[in-house]
C-alpha cells in the first residue's frame, strides 16, 4: 500500500463533486436526498450557516446565495437559516417557501446538484431582534431574553420562543414540508438539547424544565418525520450530547464540538479532562447507531489557535485524525475543522482525498485504533498517544499516535 499523495487525490476535485455544475448530467436531472448522500465524495466537507474560508466575508456565489461548492473547494452539505417560520427577516419577506424570490437558475442549482445537500436551519427556540420580526400576538411569542447572546458583540439581542406551544410545532412541520416541496434536502435545528431555552440545566430561572424541553423536541421531530417521510434529513445540533430520545426520528446530527480554550487541543483521554478525543469517538459512534434512515453525521471539532494557526503542523495532524475518525466510524460522516465557534475554515489538502466509496465496516484493531476499507484504499485512525502497528491483508501498517492515515491499495 501507498500513502495517498496530492497527485492521486487531485482527481477528487472534479470527479467527486458537483463542483458548481450539473456534473455532466442533463440540466433537468434531479436527485433524491438518498442519491445525493450516495454520490458524496470520499471526504464530504460541509459548510454551516454559509461559512467559508475567509472569516471576513460571506459564503456564496452569484448562482446560489448559500453555496461555496466549486471544483476547487467541493462541499457536500451546506445550510443557513435563510428564513424563519412566522418571521420576516433581511433575506426574504415571504416565509412560506425557502426558494421564494430565487431565479430559475438558482432553483435549478438547488435541485439538480448531484451530491450537495441543501439544508435550511430555521429559528425554532429563539429569534433575533435585529434580523427577525415576530408579532407579539403570536401564541409562541415570549418577552424573555435568550441569555447566552445577551451582551455578546457577535450576536444581536435574542428572545425565547415558547417551544412548548403546539402552534410552534405545527409551524415547524409546515416549514419542513415546504422545504421538501421546494427540493430541499433537510431541516436543521440549532440548540437541539435540553438547554434550548438558553438556561443552564437545573437553573432556578429555567423557563422550561429539562423534561418539558425533551418532550417538545420529541414531538417536533416525530411530527415532522410523519409529514415528510424518510427521504428528508431532520438534523439537530446536539453538540456533545448522547442518549437523546428524539434520535429515533432524526436522520442527522451536527456535532459542534465546542472546547474551552482556543490555544490548546482537546484532551486525549476522558481521564485527562472533559471534551476529549476519546469522547469524540464515543459521540460519533453513539449517533451512528442511534440515528434512523440516512444517518448523516456532520462532525465539527475546532482547531487550535484560530485563523493564524490553521496550517500549523499540529492542526494539520489533527484534521487528518478527525477526518479519518469521521470516515471510519460514521456510515455517512461529513467533516469540517474550523476556527473556534465561527465556522470559517481552511480547506485542507486531506479534504481532497479520493479513495472511492467505502466497501467495508469499521474494523477495530485495538482500543482507539480502527480502519475502514474503501474501493481504492483504507482510512485509518489512531486517537491514542501510542504508535500502533498491525496487519491489513498481510501487510504491516504503522500509524503514529493522534494521527489519521490514508493508504491506497
Amino acid at each position: 500500500m501507498k500513502h495517498l499523495t496530492l497527485a492521486l487525490i487531485s482527481t477528487a476535485l472534479l470527479a467527486a463533486c458537483g463542483g458548481g455544475s450539473d456534473g455532466g448530467t442533463s440540466p433537468t436531472t434531479t436527485y433524491t436526498t438518498t442519491e445525493k448522500v450516495q454520490n458524496k465524495p470520499t471526504v464530504p466537507v460541509f459548510s454551516p450557516w454559509g461559512a467559508n474560508q475567509d472569516p471576513n466575508s460571506n459564503c456564496g456565489q452569484d448562482t446560489l446565495w448559500m453555496d461555496c461548492d466549486t471544483a476547487e473547494t467541493p462541499y457536500a452539505m451546506v445550510w443557513v437559516n435563510r428564513e424563519s417560520h412566522g418571521m420576516n427577516n433581511n433575506w426574504k419577506t415571504d416565509v412560506a417557501s425557502p426558494l421564494s424570490g430565487m431565479s430559475a437558475e438558482q432553483i435549478q442549482r438547488y435541485t439538480t446538484d448531484p451530491n450537495t445537500l441543501y439544508i435550511v436551519a430555521p429559528m425554532w427556540n429563539y429569534w433575533f431582534e435585529q434580523w427577525n420580526t415576530l408579532d407579539p400576538s403570536t401564541s409562541y411569542y415570549m418577552d424573555e431574553l435568550f441569555q447566552p447572546h445577551e451582551g455578546d458583540d457577535l450576536w444581536a439581542r435574542a428572545y425565547n420562543l415558547n417551544i412548548l406551544d403546539p402552534e410552534l410545532h405545527s409551524s415547524l412541520v409546515e416549514k419542513a414540508t415546504n422545504i421538501k416541496a421546494d427540493g430541499g434536502n433537510g431541516i436543521l435545528f440549532d440548540w437541539w438539547h435540553n438547554g434550548a431555552d438558553g438556561r443552564w440545566a437545573g437553573a432556578e430561572d429555567d423557563l422550561f424544565t429539562d423534561e418539558e424541553v425533551q418532550q417538545a423536541r420529541v414531538e417536533i421531530a416525530q411530527q415532522i418525520r410523519a409529514a415528510v417521510g424518510e427521504d428528508f434529513i431532520i438534523m439537530g445540533n446536539t453538540n456533545w450530547a448522547i442518549n437523546d430520545p428524539s434520535a429515533e426520528y432524526l436522520s442527522g446530527v451536527f456535532l459542534e464540538l465546542a472546547k474551552a480554550t482556543t490555544d490548546t487541543r482537546y484532551p486525549t483521554y476522558k481521564e485527562d479532562g472533559s471534551s476529549s478525543i476519546e469522547e469524540i469517538e464515543e459521540v460519533i459512534s453513539y449517533w451512528n447507531t442511534a440515528l434512523s434512515g440516512l444517518k448523516v453525521i456532520a462532525v465539527e471539532p475546532w482547531n487550535i489557535g484560530g485563523y493564524e494557526e490553521r496550517l500549523s503542523d499540529e492542526n494539520i495532524q489533527l484534521v487528518e485524525l478527525f477526518t479519518a475518525m469521521t470516515l471510519v466510524i460514521a456510515d455517512n460522516g461529513y467533516i469540517l475543522y474550523p476556527d473556534q465557534s465561527i465556522h470559517s475554515h481552511q480547506y485542507y489538502d486531506v479534504f481532497h482525498t479520493d479513495l472511492g466509496k467505502p466497501i467495508g465496516e469499521q474494523i477495530e484493531v485495538s482500543e482507539g485504533v480502527s480502519y475502514k476499507e474503501f474501493e481504492q484504499g483504507y482510512a485509518i485512525y489512531n486517537r491514542t498517544d501510542l504508535v500502533s502497528t498491525f496487519e491489513i491483508n498481510g501487510e504491516n501498517i504503522t500509524i503514529q499516535g493522534l494521527s489519521g492515515l490514508f493508504l491506497t491499495k
